[in-house]
């Protein structure tokens, strides 16, 4: 599977909660159906979805990173990205969008202007500025459940079944994908037997396919090597504010 598919700058998919998750309709004997039309069903339960939480791991050439965070399909979350000593937490509120990393994060490329801003910014909230939050907001609408919907059938490569399975107390259909089509990974997705077809879990197993992809699926220059993404707490609310006490980099640029 595409590793963009399901998370921040790469992807995943994952654990469906027993109870209240997606649309109402069941996807009877999902284990005898095609491959695709499993997918189709996929696709359909994640237009219903209204929120989330991801929690995922990836390798790719800047080494271990994790992903952790909340997302609505109203376009509002806050993510949390660590990498060895480096973390960052970005909160987007619909309008708005901000940022708090830790000085690591700051400082890790050694910019004396980054070194400058470790001083005032380490550990504190800070109102990114609009052009700024725009490629910042780009960036993770590839997680937004629209999206997973519209890449879960095209993001892909050969697929087979490979039976079923339990997981996290769940029974699931395991889908192969080969990852033999451009911008596709090999690996492997757990999707719920009963209920609403939504994905448990997205395993990837080896590097991307070198090609064109659709830019809303993916990244044709992605060093992902494996990774491994699940969701969870389905349609549980989610409530997501402005910190009150955000230093604006606008402002402090300009200073």
């Amino acid at each position: 599977m595409n590793p963009r598919l399901l998370v921040v700058l790469t992807a995943g998919l994952l654990v469906l909660a027993p109870a209240g998750c997606g649309s109402e309709a069941e996807s009877p004997d999902v284990a005898s159906k095609p491959p695709r039309a499993i997918l189709s069903d996929v696709a359909a339960a994640l237009e219903d979805v209204e929120s989330y939480h991801i929690d995922g791991t990836w390798i790719d050439e800047q080494g271990l990173s994790r992903a952790t965070g909340d997302v609505t399909a109203a376009g509002t979350m806050r993510i949390t990205l660590d990498q060895e000593y480096k973390s960052i937490e970005m909160l987007v509120t619909g309008s708005e969008t901000f940022m708090k990393g830790n000085r690591e994060f700051w400082v890790s490329d050694g910019d004396p202007t980054r070194l400058a801003a470790a001083e005032v910014l380490a550990d504190r909230w800070a109102k990114v500025p609009p052009a700024a939050a725009a490629s910042m907001k780009q960036a993770l609408d590839g997680v937004l459940p629209e999206t997973l919907a519209y890449c879960v059938t095209r993001a892909v490569g050969t697929i087979s079944r490979k039976g079923t399975r339990q997981f996290s107390g769940n029974a699931v259909v395991v889908l192969a994908d080969k990852g033999d089509r451009p911008g596709t990974s090999p690996g492997e997705v757990y999707i719920a037997a009963s209920g609403p077809a939504l994905p448990l879990r997205v395993l990837q197993t080896g590097p991307v396919s070198v090609g064109d992809v659709d830019p809303r699926c993916g990244d044709a220059g992605s060093t992902t090597t494996a990774s491994d993404f699940r969701l969870s707490d389905f349609n549980e609310p989610v409530n997501i504010s402005a910190p009150s006490d955000a230093v604006d980099l606008a402002t402090l640029q300009s200073a």
